[in-house]
């Protein structure tokens, strides 16, 4: 008994192939998604004690464990400090202290 034709399936058209391959790269995006972001949740979810601990820390006024406490910046006003409405930081212009970048004769 001998059978006819061929035993091979047809090639798959365009539309065919370009859905077999989304489905295959579909799969392992929403595995590793889904692993990604259950490391995430886990650490996030580990480390919030640590976290409240921290924040509970900070709001009584010491420093959190395992830093140096933080140094508060010279006070406004102080010799070397800031004007109360500017940032604390060094003059880097090539002008004197308090010049507009005016010559005066």
């Amino acid at each position: 008994m001998e059978q006819g034709g061929s035993t091979m399936g047809e090639e798959p058209a365009g539309l065919e192939l370009l859905l077999g391959l989304l489905l295959m790269a579909a799969v392992p995006t929403v595995v590793g998604g889904a692993v990604i972001l259950s490391l995430v949740g886990l650490t996030m979810w580990a480390t919030a004690p640590l976290r409240r601990r921290r924040r509970a820390k900070a709001e009584d006024g010491r420093a959190p464990s395992g830093g140096r406490p933080e140094v508060s910046p010279t006070p406004p006003g102080a010799p070397g400090g800031a004007a109360p409405d500017q940032p604390n930081r060094p003059n880097t212009s090539n002008r004197p202290n308090g010049s507009n970048g005016e010559l005066t004769p």
